[in-house]
């Protein structure tokens, strides 16, 4: 496979950094059916500069599927037997905080994600 031995960009701060190191088993992969193995060797602050360094020839990236998007360059690998989940965080603006609309979203939120 292509991605075999190619440097594996990813994102700096909490997904990329102790997240992956400690989630990912980077030797031996499974990707796309493949056994690989990726070596972490680029650390870039946001998803697009990993995306920009993937899509220029800088080896492959590590991101979720929520942050992969839509970039003609770039095909995405799914990882098998992989079950990595991520916090999200809703937030908002402290003098909006006390909106109708705002907290019946917030609410909303609350009741979903309990349910799950």
């Amino acid at each position: 496979m292509e991605s075999a031995g190619q440097p594996c960009s990813v994102r700096a701060g909490l997904v990329a950094g102790s997240y992956i190191d400690a989630n990912l088993p980077f030797s031996g992969l499974p990707v796309g059916g493949c056994d690989l193995t990726l070596t972490p060797a680029i650390e870039a602050e946001g998803r697009e500069a990993v995306r920009e360094i993937v899509a220029t020839g800088g080896g492959v990236g590590v991101v979720s599927a929520a942050e992969f998007g839509q970039d003609p360059r770039l095909v995405p690998l799914r990882l098998s037997d992989c079950e990595l989940l991520m916090d999200e965080a809703l937030v908002c603006l402290r003098e909006r905080a006390g909106s109708k609309v705002i907290r019946a979203f917030f609410e909303t939120a609350r009741d979903v994600a309990a349910a799950q």
